[in-house]
């Protein structure tokens, strides 16, 4: 994980995290599931009847990475 990455997950992820999935928030989600798969691009979903699904990930990857960096 870059140093961009760990500040954008410490100062901007925390404005979206926990809102309904949907315009900016949506593509939060999506920038922080790349940052935590280690991915070079996010991957869109092609149906809104993922975006549960990639809520659940995400939050639960973000709380752990919470946790295991002492911010939680």
């Amino acid at each position: 994980m870059s140093d961009q990455d760990r500040i954008w997950l410490e100062e901007t992820f925390p404005k979206y995290y926990g809102l309904t999935i949907k315009g900016e928030v949506y593509q939060a989600y999506l920038n922080a599931e790349r940052i935590f798969n280690n991915w070079v691009t996010v991957k869109k979903r092609d149906c809104s009847c993922q975006y549960r699904a990639l809520k659940n990930t995400v939050d639960t990857q973000y709380n752990n990475w919470l946790q295991a960096n002492g911010k939680k």
